[in-house]
Protein backbone atom coordinates (compact mmCIF):
# COMPACT_ATOMS: atom_id res chain seq x y z
CA UNK A 1 0.00 0.00 0.00
CA UNK A 2 2.99 2.24 0.81
CA UNK A 3 4.17 1.75 -2.72
CA UNK A 4 0.59 2.28 -4.19
CA UNK A 5 0.90 5.74 -2.92
CA UNK A 6 4.26 7.15 -3.18
CA UNK A 7 5.48 5.67 -6.75
CA UNK A 8 8.82 6.92 -6.19
CA UNK A 9 10.26 5.09 -3.99
CA UNK A 10 9.92 1.70 -5.58
CA UNK A 11 13.36 0.36 -6.22
CA UNK A 12 15.11 3.05 -4.62
CA UNK A 13 18.92 2.21 -3.41
CA UNK A 14 19.08 0.49 0.58
CA UNK A 15 22.11 1.99 1.28
CA UNK A 16 20.55 4.68 3.18
CA UNK A 17 17.29 5.42 4.83
CA UNK A 18 14.30 4.63 3.84
CA UNK A 19 15.36 0.91 4.05
CA UNK A 20 12.96 -0.27 1.60
CA UNK A 21 12.47 -3.70 -0.71
CA UNK A 22 10.30 -3.29 -3.21
CA UNK A 23 9.99 -7.28 -3.89
CA UNK A 24 7.64 -7.37 -6.90
CA UNK A 25 7.31 -5.79 -10.38
CA UNK A 26 5.05 -2.55 -10.45
CA UNK A 27 1.28 -3.46 -11.86
CA UNK A 28 -0.10 -3.44 -8.26
CA UNK A 29 0.91 -0.82 -6.86
CA UNK A 30 0.37 1.42 -9.82
CA UNK A 31 -3.72 -0.06 -10.01
CA UNK A 32 -4.32 0.38 -6.52
CA UNK A 33 -2.44 3.36 -6.51
CA UNK A 34 -4.42 5.04 -9.52
CA UNK A 35 -7.68 3.71 -7.42
CA UNK A 36 -6.37 5.34 -4.41
CA UNK A 37 -6.32 8.80 -6.27
CA UNK A 38 -9.97 8.32 -7.32
CA UNK A 39 -11.40 7.04 -3.83
CA UNK A 40 -8.55 8.63 -2.13
CA UNK A 41 -8.41 6.03 0.73
CA UNK A 42 -5.57 3.59 0.07
CA UNK A 43 -7.14 0.50 2.48
CA UNK A 44 -10.01 0.85 0.75
CA UNK A 45 -8.81 1.12 -2.87
CA UNK A 46 -6.07 -1.95 -2.25
CA UNK A 47 -9.31 -3.63 -0.20
CA UNK A 48 -11.43 -3.14 -3.08
CA UNK A 49 -8.60 -4.58 -6.21
CA UNK A 50 -8.12 -7.87 -4.24
CA UNK A 51 -11.87 -8.45 -3.76
CA UNK A 52 -13.02 -7.76 -7.04
CA UNK A 53 -9.97 -10.34 -8.36
CA UNK A 54 -11.08 -12.92 -6.08
CA UNK A 55 -14.71 -12.60 -7.31
CA UNK A 56 -13.29 -12.32 -10.42
CA UNK A 57 -11.43 -15.42 -10.10
CA UNK A 58 -14.05 -17.69 -9.23
CA UNK A 59 -16.52 -15.89 -11.76
CA UNK A 60 -13.49 -17.49 -14.09
CA UNK A 61 -13.56 -20.65 -12.87
CA UNK A 62 -17.15 -21.20 -13.09
CA UNK A 63 -17.28 -19.85 -16.67
CA UNK A 64 -14.41 -22.09 -17.39
CA UNK A 65 -16.59 -25.15 -16.03
CA UNK A 66 -19.86 -24.33 -17.52
CA UNK A 67 -18.31 -23.92 -21.28
CA UNK A 68 -16.55 -27.52 -20.65
CA UNK A 69 -18.79 -29.40 -18.54
CA UNK A 70 -20.78 -31.89 -20.74
CA UNK A 71 -24.36 -30.50 -20.21
CA UNK A 72 -23.52 -27.03 -19.81
CA UNK A 73 -24.38 -26.94 -16.18
CA UNK A 74 -24.79 -23.92 -14.69
CA UNK A 75 -25.65 -25.08 -11.30
CA UNK A 76 -22.01 -26.99 -11.39
CA UNK A 77 -19.96 -23.44 -12.65
CA UNK A 78 -21.68 -21.98 -9.45
CA UNK A 79 -20.66 -24.36 -7.33
CA UNK A 80 -16.94 -24.70 -8.62
CA UNK A 81 -16.76 -20.96 -7.89
CA UNK A 82 -18.00 -20.74 -4.51
CA UNK A 83 -15.52 -23.20 -3.62
CA UNK A 84 -12.84 -21.25 -3.91
CA UNK A 85 -14.34 -18.00 -2.94
CA UNK A 86 -15.09 -19.68 -0.11
CA UNK A 87 -11.64 -21.66 0.41
CA UNK A 88 -10.27 -20.75 4.03
CA UNK A 89 -7.27 -19.07 1.83
CA UNK A 90 -9.58 -16.74 -0.75
CA UNK A 91 -11.50 -15.78 2.33
CA UNK A 92 -8.35 -14.72 3.83
CA UNK A 93 -5.65 -13.70 0.80
CA UNK A 94 -8.78 -12.19 -1.33
CA UNK A 95 -9.06 -9.57 1.54
CA UNK A 96 -5.35 -8.87 1.85
CA UNK A 97 -3.72 -5.89 -0.12
CA UNK A 98 -1.03 -8.05 -1.79
CA UNK A 99 -0.15 -8.80 -4.92
CA UNK A 100 -1.13 -12.19 -5.16
CA UNK A 101 -4.69 -12.51 -5.79
CA UNK A 102 -4.30 -9.80 -8.78
CA UNK A 103 -1.69 -11.58 -10.50
CA UNK A 104 -3.72 -15.21 -10.39
CA UNK A 105 -6.37 -13.12 -12.07
CA UNK A 106 -4.43 -12.18 -14.74
CA UNK A 107 -2.92 -16.24 -15.02
CA UNK A 108 -6.24 -17.50 -14.36
CA UNK A 109 -7.55 -14.76 -17.73
CA UNK A 110 -4.99 -16.01 -19.92
CA UNK A 111 -6.11 -19.67 -19.38
CA UNK A 112 -9.66 -18.34 -20.16
CA UNK A 113 -9.08 -16.78 -23.20
CA UNK A 114 -6.66 -19.72 -24.45
CA UNK A 115 -9.96 -21.90 -24.01
CA UNK A 116 -12.36 -19.51 -25.30
CA UNK A 117 -10.50 -17.76 -28.35
CA UNK A 118 -8.72 -19.14 -31.54
CA UNK A 119 -6.18 -18.65 -34.06
CA UNK A 120 -3.98 -15.45 -33.91
CA UNK A 121 -5.57 -13.54 -30.91
CA UNK A 122 -5.50 -16.56 -28.76
CA UNK A 123 -2.05 -16.37 -28.63
CA UNK A 124 -1.17 -12.62 -28.38
CA UNK A 125 -4.61 -12.63 -25.70
CA UNK A 126 -3.54 -15.45 -23.39
CA UNK A 127 0.80 -13.72 -23.59
CA UNK A 128 -1.07 -10.32 -22.59
CA UNK A 129 -2.68 -11.72 -19.54
CA UNK A 130 0.30 -14.08 -19.05
CA UNK A 131 2.75 -10.85 -19.26
CA UNK A 132 0.34 -8.84 -16.84
CA UNK A 133 0.50 -11.64 -13.76
CA UNK A 134 4.35 -11.73 -14.41
CA UNK A 135 4.28 -8.21 -13.82
CA UNK A 136 2.28 -8.66 -11.12
CA UNK A 137 4.57 -11.19 -8.90
CA UNK A 138 7.29 -12.36 -10.70
CA UNK A 139 6.82 -16.32 -9.65
CA UNK A 140 3.40 -16.30 -11.36
CA UNK A 141 4.77 -18.57 -14.36
CA UNK A 142 1.79 -21.39 -13.71
CA UNK A 143 -0.53 -19.94 -16.10
CA UNK A 144 1.87 -19.38 -19.34
CA UNK A 145 3.88 -22.68 -18.88
CA UNK A 146 0.61 -24.59 -18.93
CA UNK A 147 -0.71 -23.17 -22.65
CA UNK A 148 3.05 -23.77 -23.58
CA UNK A 149 3.14 -27.36 -22.46
CA UNK A 150 -0.61 -27.78 -23.92
CA UNK A 151 0.43 -26.97 -27.55
CA UNK A 152 3.80 -28.86 -27.33
CA UNK A 153 1.44 -31.65 -26.15
CA UNK A 154 -0.65 -30.95 -29.33
CA UNK A 155 1.89 -30.75 -30.86
CA UNK A 156 1.60 -27.24 -31.98
CA UNK A 157 5.02 -26.64 -31.95
CA UNK A 158 5.37 -23.77 -34.78
CA UNK A 159 2.97 -21.66 -32.00
CA UNK A 160 4.38 -22.65 -29.01
CA UNK A 161 7.41 -21.21 -30.22
CA UNK A 162 6.21 -18.11 -31.30
CA UNK A 163 4.16 -17.74 -27.88
CA UNK A 164 6.69 -18.18 -25.94
CA UNK A 165 9.38 -16.41 -27.77
CA UNK A 166 6.75 -13.46 -27.50
CA UNK A 167 5.96 -13.40 -24.61
CA UNK A 168 9.73 -13.89 -23.48
CA UNK A 169 10.96 -10.93 -25.71
CA UNK A 170 8.70 -8.83 -24.22
CA UNK A 171 8.89 -9.51 -20.74
CA UNK A 172 12.55 -9.75 -20.64
CA UNK A 173 12.45 -6.28 -22.83
CA UNK A 174 10.22 -4.65 -20.12
CA UNK A 175 12.15 -5.78 -17.34
CA UNK A 176 15.62 -4.42 -19.26
CA UNK A 177 13.95 -1.66 -19.44
CA UNK A 178 12.38 -1.00 -15.37
CA UNK A 179 15.84 -2.25 -14.76
CA UNK A 180 17.62 0.72 -16.66
CA UNK A 181 15.25 3.41 -15.63
CA UNK A 182 15.80 2.55 -12.08
CA UNK A 183 19.86 2.33 -12.81
CA UNK A 184 20.16 -1.60 -11.92
CA UNK A 185 18.06 -1.21 -8.82
CA UNK A 186 14.89 -3.18 -10.27
CA UNK A 187 16.89 -6.20 -10.43
CA UNK A 188 18.51 -6.05 -7.69
CA UNK A 189 14.85 -5.76 -5.65
CA UNK A 190 13.54 -8.27 -7.61
CA UNK A 191 16.18 -10.60 -8.02
CA UNK A 192 18.93 -10.47 -5.39
CA UNK A 193 16.46 -9.47 -2.56
CA UNK A 194 14.06 -12.22 -3.08
CA UNK A 195 16.47 -15.37 -2.52
CA UNK A 196 15.36 -16.27 1.00
CA UNK A 197 16.13 -19.22 3.31
CA UNK A 198 14.16 -22.45 2.43
CA UNK A 199 13.14 -24.73 5.01
CA UNK A 200 11.86 -28.04 3.91
CA UNK A 201 10.17 -28.77 7.67
CA UNK A 202 8.28 -25.53 6.55
CA UNK A 203 7.39 -26.83 3.63
CA UNK A 204 6.15 -30.16 4.63
CA UNK A 205 4.16 -28.68 7.38
CA UNK A 206 2.48 -26.21 5.52
CA UNK A 207 1.55 -28.15 2.71
CA UNK A 208 0.09 -30.80 5.06
CA UNK A 209 -1.89 -27.84 6.41
CA UNK A 210 -3.37 -26.37 3.42
CA UNK A 211 -4.30 -29.46 1.28
CA UNK A 212 -4.00 -32.29 3.48
CA UNK A 213 -6.30 -30.62 6.33
CA UNK A 214 -8.34 -28.05 4.91
CA UNK A 215 -8.84 -29.08 1.11
CA UNK A 216 -8.40 -33.14 1.15
CA UNK A 217 -11.86 -33.70 -0.80
CA UNK A 218 -10.80 -31.13 -3.63
CA UNK A 219 -6.97 -32.49 -3.93
CA UNK A 220 -8.01 -36.63 -4.07
CA UNK A 221 -11.13 -35.54 -6.67
CA UNK A 222 -8.77 -33.68 -9.12
CA UNK A 223 -6.03 -35.96 -9.06
CA UNK A 224 -8.95 -39.02 -9.80
CA UNK A 225 -10.18 -36.14 -12.56
CA UNK A 226 -7.23 -36.31 -14.28
CA UNK A 227 -6.36 -39.67 -14.04
CA UNK A 228 -9.73 -40.48 -15.11
CA UNK A 229 -10.47 -38.32 -17.64
CA UNK A 230 -7.27 -37.27 -19.35
CA UNK A 231 -8.13 -37.94 -22.22
CA UNK A 232 -11.06 -35.59 -21.84
CA UNK A 233 -9.88 -32.81 -20.76
CA UNK A 234 -8.51 -29.51 -22.39
CA UNK A 235 -4.86 -30.24 -21.69
CA UNK A 236 -4.39 -26.53 -20.75
CA UNK A 237 -6.36 -27.13 -17.22
CA UNK A 238 -4.32 -30.21 -16.72
CA UNK A 239 -1.12 -28.32 -16.99
CA UNK A 240 -2.47 -25.77 -14.96
CA UNK A 241 -3.10 -27.93 -12.38
CA UNK A 242 0.32 -29.72 -12.78
CA UNK A 243 1.65 -25.52 -13.25
CA UNK A 244 -0.06 -24.12 -10.16
CA UNK A 245 1.12 -27.34 -8.17
CA UNK A 246 4.61 -27.17 -7.97
CA UNK A 247 4.73 -23.52 -7.00
CA UNK A 248 3.04 -24.57 -3.45
CA UNK A 249 6.71 -26.46 -2.68
CA UNK A 250 8.00 -22.78 -2.59
CA UNK A 251 6.37 -22.36 0.60
CA UNK A 252 9.44 -23.44 2.63
CA UNK A 253 10.97 -20.23 1.89
CA UNK A 254 10.98 -17.82 4.90
CA UNK A 255 7.87 -15.62 4.91
CA UNK A 256 5.92 -17.53 2.52
CA UNK A 257 2.30 -18.39 3.36
CA UNK A 258 -0.71 -19.72 2.42
CA UNK A 259 -0.98 -17.55 -1.00
CA UNK A 260 1.51 -19.81 -2.70
CA UNK A 261 -1.54 -22.34 -2.43
CA UNK A 262 -4.02 -20.18 -4.92
CA UNK A 263 -2.86 -21.60 -8.39
CA UNK A 264 -3.32 -24.72 -7.29
CA UNK A 265 -6.68 -24.21 -5.65
CA UNK A 266 -7.86 -22.98 -8.75
CA UNK A 267 -6.77 -25.97 -10.74
CA UNK A 268 -8.45 -27.87 -7.91
CA UNK A 269 -11.71 -26.27 -7.97
CA UNK A 270 -12.02 -26.32 -12.07
CA UNK A 271 -11.20 -30.61 -12.05
CA UNK A 272 -13.35 -30.84 -9.58
CA UNK A 273 -16.36 -28.82 -11.33
CA UNK A 274 -15.30 -31.53 -13.88
CA UNK A 275 -15.92 -34.44 -11.91
CA UNK A 276 -19.39 -33.20 -11.07
CA UNK A 277 -20.28 -32.27 -14.81
CA UNK A 278 -18.98 -36.02 -15.93
CA UNK A 279 -20.84 -37.79 -13.03
CA UNK A 280 -23.75 -35.47 -14.31
CA UNK A 281 -24.31 -34.31 -10.52
CA UNK A 282 -27.00 -32.07 -11.55
CA UNK A 283 -28.92 -34.34 -13.69
CA UNK A 284 -29.25 -36.95 -10.88
CA UNK A 285 -30.01 -34.39 -8.44
CA UNK A 286 -33.16 -33.22 -10.24
CA UNK A 287 -34.20 -36.91 -11.69
CA UNK A 288 -33.81 -39.35 -8.87
CA UNK A 289 -35.65 -42.79 -9.52
CA UNK A 290 -33.51 -45.05 -8.69
CA UNK A 291 -31.22 -46.34 -5.68
CA UNK A 292 -28.00 -46.17 -7.46
CA UNK A 293 -28.99 -42.42 -8.51
CA UNK A 294 -29.85 -41.61 -4.85
CA UNK A 295 -26.75 -43.43 -3.74
CA UNK A 296 -24.23 -41.72 -6.35
CA UNK A 297 -26.64 -37.83 -5.49
CA UNK A 298 -26.26 -38.36 -1.89
CA UNK A 299 -21.96 -39.38 -1.74
CA UNK A 300 -21.24 -36.49 -3.97
CA UNK A 301 -23.45 -33.95 -1.86
CA UNK A 302 -21.94 -35.45 1.35
CA UNK A 303 -18.45 -35.01 -0.51
CA UNK A 304 -19.25 -31.18 -1.47
CA UNK A 305 -20.76 -30.32 2.03
CA UNK A 306 -17.84 -31.56 3.95
CA UNK A 307 -15.30 -29.90 2.19
CA UNK A 308 -17.06 -26.83 2.35
CA UNK A 309 -17.05 -27.32 6.27
CA UNK A 310 -13.68 -27.61 6.10
CA UNK A 311 -13.51 -23.63 5.48
CA UNK A 312 -15.44 -22.91 8.25
CA UNK A 313 -13.91 -20.79 10.70
CA UNK A 314 -14.72 -17.67 13.36
CA UNK A 315 -14.18 -14.59 11.93
CA UNK A 316 -11.39 -12.65 12.05
CA UNK A 317 -11.61 -9.46 13.73
CA UNK A 318 -8.71 -6.26 13.66
CA UNK A 319 -5.63 -7.11 15.12
CA UNK A 320 -5.72 -6.76 18.94
CA UNK A 321 -4.53 -3.16 20.16
CA UNK A 322 -4.38 -1.86 17.35
CA UNK A 323 -6.72 1.26 18.15
CA UNK A 324 -4.55 2.38 21.36
CA UNK A 325 -0.85 2.07 18.92
CA UNK A 326 -2.90 3.46 16.58
CA UNK A 327 -4.24 6.57 18.51
CA UNK A 328 -0.59 7.26 19.68
CA UNK A 329 0.75 7.11 16.62
CA UNK A 330 -2.16 9.99 15.32
CA UNK A 331 -0.48 12.07 17.64
CA UNK A 332 2.81 12.32 16.50
CA UNK A 333 4.50 13.98 13.65
CA UNK A 334 8.09 12.80 14.45
CA UNK A 335 9.73 9.31 12.58
CA UNK A 336 8.53 6.06 14.12
CA UNK A 337 9.98 2.91 13.75
CA UNK A 338 6.53 0.26 13.51
CA UNK A 339 6.08 -3.53 12.90
CA UNK A 340 2.98 -3.14 11.21
CA UNK A 341 3.45 -0.47 8.65
CA UNK A 342 -0.23 -0.60 8.41
CA UNK A 343 -0.14 1.73 11.17
CA UNK A 344 1.84 4.67 9.35
CA UNK A 345 0.17 4.52 6.24
CA UNK A 346 -2.84 4.52 7.77
CA UNK A 347 -1.66 8.11 9.57
CA UNK A 348 0.21 9.36 6.56
CA UNK A 349 3.82 8.62 8.41
CA UNK A 350 6.67 7.40 6.34
CA UNK A 351 7.86 3.99 6.65
CA UNK A 352 11.03 3.74 7.29
CA UNK A 353 11.92 -0.06 7.73
CA UNK A 354 10.88 -3.52 6.49
CA UNK A 355 11.69 -5.59 9.56
CA UNK A 356 11.63 -9.20 7.80
CA UNK A 357 12.76 -8.67 4.29
CA UNK A 358 15.64 -6.38 5.71
CA UNK A 359 16.62 -8.83 8.66
CA UNK A 360 16.87 -11.63 6.15
CA UNK A 361 19.43 -9.20 4.27
CA UNK A 362 21.21 -9.00 7.33
CA UNK A 363 21.61 -12.91 7.16
CA UNK A 364 22.47 -13.19 4.01
CA UNK A 365 24.87 -10.23 4.39
CA UNK A 366 23.70 -8.73 1.12
CA UNK A 367 22.92 -5.24 3.91
CA UNK A 368 24.81 -3.68 6.73
CA UNK A 369 22.19 -3.25 9.89
CA UNK A 370 24.36 -0.83 11.64
CA UNK A 371 22.58 2.39 10.47
CA UNK A 372 19.45 1.32 11.48
CA UNK A 373 20.78 -0.22 14.99
CA UNK A 374 22.64 3.70 15.86
CA UNK A 375 19.49 5.34 14.80
CA UNK A 376 17.78 3.48 17.74
CA UNK A 377 20.71 3.93 20.49
CA UNK A 378 20.30 7.58 19.48
CA UNK A 379 16.70 7.42 20.19
CA UNK A 380 15.88 8.99 16.61
CA UNK A 381 12.13 7.60 16.65
CA UNK A 382 9.60 9.09 18.86
CA UNK A 383 7.63 5.65 18.90
CA UNK A 384 9.18 2.32 18.08
CA UNK A 385 5.87 0.01 17.88
CA UNK A 386 6.18 -3.84 18.21
CA UNK A 387 4.41 -7.13 18.25
CA UNK A 388 6.55 -8.66 21.12
CA UNK A 389 8.15 -7.70 24.68
CA UNK A 390 11.75 -6.64 24.44
CA UNK A 391 11.94 -7.42 27.97
CA UNK A 392 10.72 -11.08 27.43
CA UNK A 393 14.00 -12.36 25.60
CA UNK A 394 11.77 -15.91 24.92
CA UNK A 395 9.36 -13.53 23.36
CA UNK A 396 11.91 -11.85 20.82
CA UNK A 397 10.73 -12.04 17.07
CA UNK A 398 14.41 -12.86 15.66
CA UNK A 399 12.86 -13.77 12.21
CA UNK A 400 12.30 -9.86 11.88
CA UNK A 401 14.46 -7.92 14.39
CA UNK A 402 18.40 -8.66 15.13
CA UNK A 403 19.51 -9.49 18.79
CA UNK A 404 21.08 -6.25 18.36
CA UNK A 405 18.30 -4.15 17.28
CA UNK A 406 15.91 -5.80 20.19
CA UNK A 407 18.71 -4.94 22.74
CA UNK A 408 19.01 -1.82 21.36
CA UNK A 409 15.27 -0.94 22.06
CA UNK A 410 15.42 -2.50 25.20
CA UNK A 411 18.36 -0.16 26.83
CA UNK A 412 17.23 2.87 24.94
CA UNK A 413 13.59 2.79 24.99
CA UNK A 414 11.00 2.22 27.38
CA UNK A 415 7.48 0.60 26.97
CA UNK A 416 4.54 3.02 26.84
CA UNK A 417 1.81 0.98 26.86
CA UNK A 418 1.12 -2.50 25.89
CA UNK A 419 -2.74 -3.17 24.17
CA UNK A 420 -3.02 -6.65 22.62
CA UNK A 421 -0.13 -7.51 20.37
CA UNK A 422 1.21 -4.41 20.03
CA UNK A 423 4.40 -3.06 22.31
CA UNK A 424 4.51 0.82 21.83
CA UNK A 425 8.28 1.94 23.28
CA UNK A 426 9.26 5.78 23.61
CA UNK A 427 13.20 6.99 24.07
CA UNK A 428 14.00 6.80 27.84
CA UNK A 429 15.31 10.37 28.08
CA UNK A 430 11.41 11.58 26.76
CA UNK A 431 10.16 9.46 29.37
CA UNK A 432 11.96 10.97 32.24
Amino acid sequence: MYYAKNWELMYDPISSSPYLVTNYPPIYPVIAGTLNRIFDNIFFSSRLLSITSAISIAGLISSIVYKESANDSIIIGIISGLLFLFSSITSEWGMYARVDILGVCFGVSAIFWYLTQRGRSQLIGAALFSLLALFTKQSLFAAPAAIFLAMIFEKEFKRAIRFAVGLGTVGLSLLAGLTYVSEGQAWIHLVTYNQNSFSFYRMFATTKTQLIDYHPILLGIASATVLRYFDEIPRVLVFYFLTGGLPSLLVGKVGSGPNYFLRALVGMTILFGIFLSKSQFDKVVSNINSNSQKSVSVLIAVLVIIQFSLFVAPPSGAMAGADNADSIIEKSDEPILSEDSGLLVNNNQNVLYQPFIMRQLTISGEWNQKPVVQSIQNEHYEYIVLHFDVADEEDWSTSRWSPDQIQAVDENYQLVDNSGKYWVYRPKADSS
